[in-house]
């Protein structure tokens, strides 16, 4: 977790101004802290935020993948957003690791999926 906050950090990457809108709502009433940007070239200098989860349109990280990789903490985990499964292949081959979510986003899901890795990353720092 983000050393200097209690809440997780969730850096969204998402063109679909409504869906950001969403996002961002949805995750801060679950607690979290949430930054977002629906501009590619904000992304870079948006990832020194080191989020604990990336949450990001496939479409808004090519040319990115070097810096999120340099960027982000070993400890975070990327979601990748796609319209199709061909899309999230191209941006998960080069994010290794990385979780792909299909168009259209179940919402419940990503939920679970952040969740899930919050709580192994407080497992994690509870027994290190």
């Amino acid at each position: 977790m983000h050393p200097t906050t209690e809440a997780p950090r969730v850096l969204i990457a998402e063109r679909n101004r409504r869906l950001l809108v969403t996002l961002r709502r949805i995750l801060r009433n679950a607690g979290y802290e949430t930054i977002s940007t629906s501009n590619p070239a904000k992304l870079r200098s948006m990832l020194s935020t080191q989020p604990d989860v990336l949450v990001a349109e496939a479409d808004l990280i090519p040319g990115q993948e070097a810096a999120i990789r340099r960027l982000l903490p070993k400890s975070s985990m990327t979601i990748v957003i796609a319209p199709m499964p061909d899309a999230a292949d191209a941006v998960t081959e080069q994010l290794s690791g990385a979780v792909t979510m299909l168009r259209p986003l179940s919402l419940a899901g990503l939920m679970a999926t952040i969740e899930e890795h919050v709580q192994h990353q407080r497992e994690e720092a509870a027994v290190g």
